[in-house]
């Protein structure tokens, strides 16, 4: 776990100082870019407002043309109207039916070369006459007229299509709001020809430059504006945030396993650190390592699954915990749990899945044996121990006993009296 860590930390060192150098470059970059963006945003305002004028003019002229050919489609209707009017009068004239006053009158009038022998006509065929010409070249008129302004209104639109093509198409509401207001002047009065089109003033608070702030939305929609690239940096920020988030995840793990180690260990725990057992099944062998990680492989194709961390020891020390293992579906993390034994030699079997995703193993460590039965032994040593300790004590004592006496009975023999006494 230490290597995890300093690899880490180095990685960390080189993504943070290539994240400084990057965010200096990028942001004189970025400064360039906006001038340019503004240099081109202020050309192309120019380009549409000239293309708008231009626009603008040939949609006048072109409403003109339309109604200096409007009012002369209407005098040439008016005229045949007129010429047609007449020809139906004589074509009523012909068709009517002559009295034997009227006969009489006409053959006069042509023994006398006089048309005015021929005498008036009657007054109420006159006035006939005379509404069914006005009718009909009424009738020529108005269809002349609504000829007109049909032209006119397609003159119109399409001048104002051309207008909206180069300063830019309008929104869906907006183009409803001037397909509702086409309506509207179609159905209005159809003399009065249509006006050149106008650019909107703007809102208050609006402003003729566009905003070319970085990640802005109404610039991103512009499809004229180019994006500023600065995917160089935030791969790297990216990787640098992933390097210092890992570096953290390890720090923590490694306090949390040398907390459990404070906590648990002693004299028989110390032989299980860096100790790994597995548990070989048909379909998957188990592995673990104490104070570490744990991990479910898969016998035929190689892949392994994580089952967690070390957690610590439950339940006495009769089991070593690993969770927050890979995912699991519709369960918690992946996690294994190991039964201790006492046993004389270190070996795992008998793996399980007593839940979903939630996994078992037993194992046999000298270092589980320590019971109450081995804390009696090891009262009954220390006992033993103490019990060696008070007779090693008393076998000194008599030995100095033992000295001293002899000591007397040399200092007694070199005085002199001590033979006669033997």
């Amino acid at each position: 776990m230490d290597g995890d860590i300093a690899a880490t930390e180095q990685e960390l060192q080189k993504l943070t100082a290539d994240k400084k150098r990057l965010e200096e470059e990028t942001e004189v970059k970025r400064v360039a870019h906006k001038k340019q963006q503004a240099e081109l945003a202020a050309q192309r305002k120019a380009e549409r407002e000239a293309a708008a004028v231009k626009a603008t003019e040939e949609a006048a002229a072109a409403a003109k043309a339309a109604e200096e050919q409007a009012a002369a489609d209407k005098a040439a209707a008016e005229a045949a109207a007129a010429a047609e009017g007449a020809a139906g009068e004589g074509a009523a004239a012909a068709e009517h039916e002559e009295t034997d006053e009227e006969r009489g009158r006409r053959i006069a009038a042509q023994w006398t070369n006089d048309p005015a022998a021929a005498g008036p006509a009657s007054d109420s065929q006159a006035a006939a006459d005379e509404a069914a010409s006005q009718q009909q070249q009424q009738a020529v008129t108005d269809e002349a007229a609504k000829d007109g302004a049909s032209y006119l209104s397609r003159v119109y639109s399409k001048a104002k299509e051309s207008v909206q093509k180069i300063i830019g198409s309008p929104t869906n509401a907006d183009s409803a709001e001037s397909d509702d207001a086409d309506s509207a002047a179609a159905a209005g009065d159809e003399d009065e020809p249509p006006l050149p089109y106008e650019e909107p003033a703007p809102e208050d608070g609006d402003t003729d430059e566009p905003d070319w702030s970085m990640n802005n939305d109404s610039v991103n929609a512009d499809p004229d504006y180019e994006p500023f690239d600065d995917s160089e940096l935030k791969k790297v920020s990216e990787d640098a945030s992933a390097a210092e988030r890992k570096l953290t995840e390890l720090r923590t793990e490694k306090e949390r396993v040398a907390r459990q180690v404070d906590l648990t260990f002693n004299d028989a725990w110390a032989g299980l650190m860096n100790k790994c057992l597995e548990a070989r099944m048909p379909q998957f062998t188990y592995k673990f390592c104490f104070f570490d990680k744990a991990s479910q492989v898969d016998n035929g194709g190689g892949h392994e699954t994580s089952l967690g961390l070390w957690r610590g020891f439950e339940k006495g020390g009769t089991e070593a915990v690993f969770d927050g293992g890979d995912y699991c579906h519709k369960a918690p993390a992946r996690s294994l749990r190991v039964r201790l034994e006492c046993g004389s030699e270190e070996k795992a079997w008998d793996a399980s899945e007593p839940e979903v995703c939630s996994y078992a193993v037993h194992a046999s460590t000298p270092a589980a044996c320590k019971t109450d039965r081995l804390k009696q032994l090891e009262d009954n040593m220390a006992s033993l121990l103490a019990e060696e300790a008070a007779l090693a004590a008393e076998i000194a004592a008599e030995e100095a006993q033992r000295q001293a006496d002899l000591a007397v009975l040399r200092a007694k023999i070199e005085g002199g009296g001590a033979h006669d006494e033997l």
